[in-house]
């Protein structure tokens, strides 16, 4: 949920840690969907590296350990 020099943070107002808030805030309310109204594995990816970063004013950076380029798939679509 971090880098390895950095903490992952939580937040009383969040219930959570910021990661966890963030994934939780990408699939209920479908702030990570694509233009097809789907949400796959790299819009949430792509979701979460940015909106963990803003919520923490940069002081966390989601850990990726690779590009998922080429192997994208559907979490979810807009009939959940």
């Amino acid at each position: 949920a971090a880098t390895g020099a950095q903490s992952a943070l939580e937040s009383n107002e969040w219930q959570n840690g910021a990661f966890t808030y963030v994934i939780k805030e990408a699939i209920r309310k479908g702030k990570a969907k694509n233009q097809k109204g789907k949400i796959t594995a790299q819009s949430l990816r792509k979701y979460v590296l940015e909106r963990v970063e803003e919520l923490t004013d940069g002081q966390q950076t989601p850990m990726v350990a690779r590009d998922i380029a080429g192997r994208d798939f559907i979490f979810f679509t807009d009939k959940f």
